[in-house]
């Protein structure tokens, strides 16, 4: 399943790129979290029912959600950067990338991990042995609803942020009039 859904992903960054082109990288980031979310909801309320080949298609529906969050994030860090450097007339695309990166990181190592181990725990997964109905459902839920929280969370966080590729042409032209500026007034 896993391997579904990382090819699929790979296979599906350059539609992801082409449609960020036609309606922009923030919406295309969203849709993909959508059908992320709405893929794993699927599999938590249909995919022990209807089995494995049902799970399948859901990890290749996912996998085509999963590819914008490859180039989509990091498309974007360099548009607020360019609103940083209108804000303080600095670039620090170092500083940004940096946060991002700590941050997905942090995510992952103190939140995600974390919380997988707790779900287990609490519903009695035991590795290596057919597993209750409560461990199945936990499974189930972390992959489900748990996910699906997370994934609806970030895409709402989405709508917030402030450029679109409207803003950002009008950033490019408030920078180049700054930079115009900055060439033509005297030094003291």
């Amino acid at each position: 399943a896993l391997l579904i859904l990382l090819v699929t992903a790979m296979i599906f960054i350059p539609v992801a790129v082409q449609l960020s082109r036609r309606i922009g990288k923030k919406t295309t980031y969203a849709v993909g979290i959508f059908i992320m979310a709405a893929a794993c909801m699927l599999v938590f309320a249909l995919g022990h029912r209807l089995g494995t080949t049902f799970v399948f298609a859901m990890m290749f529906i996912a996998g085509i959600g999963l590819s914008t969050h490859y180039p989509m994030p990091w498309a974007m860090i360099p548009d607020t950067v360019e609103y940083g450097y209108l804000q303080t007339g600095e670039r620090m695309e170092g500083a940004y990338y940096g946060v991002w990166t700590l941050f997905s990181k942090a995510a992952q190592g103190l939140l995600a991990l974390p919380l997988v181990g707790l779900i287990l725990e609490v519903t009695d997964y035991i590795p290596d042995v057919a597993q209750t109905p409560v461990a199945q459902l936990g499974i189930r839920l972390m992959f489900g609803p748990v996910a699906g929280v997370f994934f609806v969370a970030a895409a709402v966080l989405l709508v917030f942020y402030p450029l679109n590729e409207k803003r950002y042409a009008e950033l490019q032209e408030k920078i180049e009039a700054m930079e115009k500026e900055r060439k033509i007034r005297p030094r003291s």
